[in-house]
């Protein structure tokens, strides 16, 4: 890391300057497991209403707090 005094920002701060190295590693099979979906109980038909309404619960969320930002962003 360096340190460069001569960046003027009017503060008492200065800037920093360095390198990052990193070192990724690979997952093994057993650190990636996947989720499996047990379709069999979609079939059910208290498990099929409980899944929509979750569902449509978060998309009306979502669909919301899009309106009200779009609306704050027409109001700046």
């Amino acid at each position: 890391m360096k340190t460069k005094p001569g960046a003027d920002m009017d503060t008492d701060h200065m800037l920093l300057w360095g390198k990052i190295k990193w070192k990724l590693r690979r997952l093994n099979n057993s650190e990636r497991q996947q989720v499996k979906w047990n379709i069999q109980d979609l079939k059910c038909e208290n498990i099929q209403q409980r899944y929509e309404v979750t569902v449509s619960n978060r998309f009306e969320a979502f669909m919301q707090e899009m309106s009200m930002n779009s609306h704050n962003t027409q109001q700046r």
